[in-house]
């Protein structure tokens, strides 16, 4: 069953592979000033409000992105985001890694589906590299916990009608979320 899985996979990214050939690459290292407060941060298990607390100040590198994106045939696609946060548990981690198959469509519908890990289509806010807002430094408290706790790893089915105006709608298998809402009841909100 995997090596038919696998036969049809390398199928369908050969199939118009000399067609469609386009590979981006887009990231960015993000640098900061800090000047805190003397009171002990958040993070640290104290009342600061900020990220950075006492005896935090000085140049640091609050993170760095790599986004990679692949349009092996006109239909078939793939993505991935590497993220380095020196302040994280782990720092390094994938925030998406996907294959996307959406073929074309003649007909106001069109349809796709999508397996591997990312976020669930909820923020309009983090639509930059890496899932970054595009107009504020620091993301809402709602994307902040979504972006902590929300990354699925699974498949999913979408739909799409396109007229006068456009109507979408999807349907998601996913896994490995088992935690979603313990950040809330232990920590509650954060800008993160």
């Amino acid at each position: 069953m995997k090596r038919r899985a696998l036969a049809l996979a390398i199928l369908l990214a050969s199939n118009g592979a000399t067609r469609a050939q386009d590979f981006q690459l887009h990231g960015f290292f993000d640098v900061r000033a800090v000047s805190p407060a003397g009171e002990t941060s958040w993070d640290d298990g104290g009342l600061g409000k900020s990220r950075y607390g006492s005896g935090d100040g000085g140049m640091r590198l609050g993170g760095a992105v790599l986004d990679a994106s692949w349009q092996a045939t006109p239909a078939l696609s793939a993505v991935a985001d590497l993220q380095y946060q020196p302040d994280a548990h782990r720092h390094f981690d994938v925030l998406d890694a996907y294959l996307r198959y959406r073929p074309a469509s003649i007909t106001p519908w069109r349809w796709s589906v999508k397996a591997g890990a990312f976020f669930a289509p909820i923020s309009l806010e983090n639509e930059g590299v890496g899932w970054t807002s595009l107009w504020t430094l620091t993301p809402s408290a709602i994307n902040s916990w979504v972006g902590e706790e929300l990354r699925t790893v699974g498949g999913e089915f979408s739909i799409e009608h396109r007229g006068s105006s456009t109507f979408q709608a999807g349907f998601a298998i996913f896994g490995r979320n088992d935690p979603a809402g313990e950040l809330l009841a232990t920590r509650g909100w954060s800008l993160s």
